[in-house]
């Protein structure tokens, strides 16, 4: 996966999820990333609407240093791969929190 960072710098690193299916609708588990830089570190994701083969989502949780984050995302299933988009958008003024961050990528089975 990528981790664009507030917008200045790209990292790569991989991710894991578990996905849940009820009909129409799926449940992700927290969005687990670990990279060199930044390490271990996950996002919560929440429940998503899938239309086909495509899914949309939003959410949102407290941060400790930047209030509330709101948490989009969307992709497409295809074959054995999780085509995957989130972006994370803070509410919060203090320093660092102004600017949303994005994380892309495909996921496999």
């Amino acid at each position: 996966m990528i981790f664009n960072l507030a917008g200045l710098a790209e990292l790569r690193g991989t991710g894991r999820t578990t996905v849940t299916q009820n009909g129409n609708s799926l449940d992700f588990s927290r969005l687990e990333i670990n990279n060199a830089v930044l390490g271990a570190t996950s996002y919560q994701l929440g429940n998503a609407t899938l239309v086909g083969q495509t899914f949309t989502g939003a959410s949102a949780y407290n941060s400790a240093g930047c209030d509330v984050v709101n948490v989009t995302w969307d992709g497409r299933f295809s074959g054995s791969l999780m085509n995957l988009h989130v972006t994370l958008s803070p509410t919060g003024r203090a320093s660092g929190c102004q600017t949303k961050s994005e994380l892309r990528g495909e996921l496999s089975k």
